[in-house]
């Protein structure tokens, strides 16, 4: 206890109470950090690893006191270590896949190997390439020709080309290969509904299917060109008989620059001009154009098919001089060879 004090001015004999608690424990010390260590080996964490991790603990003068279970932060760092190498196969980050964590867990992800497909082949592709191709065939090759000038057969599905890449390379070379294309003028108008006046489509289909397809017309075998003049009533725009002339057609002149540059493999050439004056050598912009274009065989038309219907019509109207010259520079020809490999003239294909 200690000594009782006396108070300025108060009785000698009144003792002072003493207002110390008597069960107030000692003040504990501050806690401190435990010194972090490097984790050991991996088999097993450590103390100094669960700390090291950075779960804090504490101690006091006599023995340390840790607030969470060691036990499950030992189950934390094991959930959380990537798989053991080995030494033939290392594992790498495409090889681990991250798994959702469970609901309500809050417990971090853990990480698993990959599982590959043992067998990749699809059934279709074991079937031999001859097989495949009458399949194609069923899809793409039409009855009749494909004619633009009465679109009727275009009702072709496209949902197998686009399957894959492989079955659109081999069905592409069946579309293109087996069907024969009969490229002629659209009798018939067109227009948005803010021109005045509408006119007629005439060759603008064949020019845009011929841009479009791009490379794919060097798989073409076959081609028939149907040239007429353009309608008087059809296009008021154009005054005079001359100036409805197929040969100063803009879109058939453009159509027959992209076959000559890119149709390099086509078998038969049909040709039939059927204007209203005869196609002459002096027709020089055209017949340039035409020229450029290189078939196997080439064949003027003396009769047309127009809705399905074969109609006699007149003969194909051109100069004599006209038939002979393209005959002549349009046919592909081959080089003949001797047996020692020289160059000793040349030979019609087919």
């Amino acid at each position: 206890m200690r000594s009782q004090r006396r108070r300025p001015g108060a009785a000698t004999n009144v003792p002072i109470p003493d207002t110390t608690d008597t069960t107030s424990p000692l003040p504990e010390r501050p806690a401190r950090k435990v010194r972090r260590t490097n984790q050991g080996s991996k088999s097993a964490p450590s103390d100094e690893a669960i700390d090291d991790f950075g779960l804090v603990a504490f101690s006091d003068s006599e023995n340390e006191t840790i607030p969470q279970s060691r036990k499950r932060k030992r189950k934390v760092l094991e959930s959380l270590r990537l798989p053991a190498k080995k030494d033939d196969d290392a594992t790498t980050a495409s090889d681990v896949q991250l798994q959702p964590p469970a609901s309500g867990s809050g417990r971090p992800p853990k990480r698993v190997k990959a599982s590959q497909p043992q067998n990749t082949d699809c059934g279709f592709f074991k079937l031999p390439r001859e097989l495949r191709d009458q399949i194609y065939s069923y899809f793409y090759t039409a009855d009749k020709h494909l004619s633009f000038s009465a679109p009727q057969n275009f009702s072709m599905g496209t949902g197998l080309l686009r399957t894959c890449t492989q079955i659109s390379h081999e069905a592409r070379e069946t579309l293109y290969s087996t069907n024969h294309f009969v490229f002629g003028r659209q009798c018939r108008r067109a227009g948005s509904y803010w021109d005045y006046e509408w006119k007629e489509i005439g060759f603008l289909p064949v020019r845009t299917f011929v841009d479009m397809i791009g490379g794919n017309l060097s798989l073409i075998k076959r081609i028939t060109l149907i040239l007429e003049d353009a309608t008087p009533c059809l296009n008021p725009h154009l005054k005079t008989n001359e100036e409805r002339r197929f040969i100063h057609d803009a879109d058939l002149l453009l159509m027959l620059r992209t076959l000559a540059e890119r149709a390099l493999n086509l078998k038969r050439l049909g040709l039939h001009f059927h204007g209203r004056r005869r196609v002459e050598v002096s027709d020089r912009q055209f017949i340039q154009a035409l020229l450029g274009i290189r078939a196997d065989e080439v064949e003027f038309v003396r009769n047309i098919t127009q809705h399905w219907v074969e109609i006699p019509q007149d003969d194909s109207k051109h100069d004599a001089g006209v038939e002979r010259t393209c005959l002549q520079t349009m046919i592909r020809r081959k080089v003949v060879q001797n047996a020692d490999g020289e160059r000793v003239g040349t030979a019609e294909m087919g």
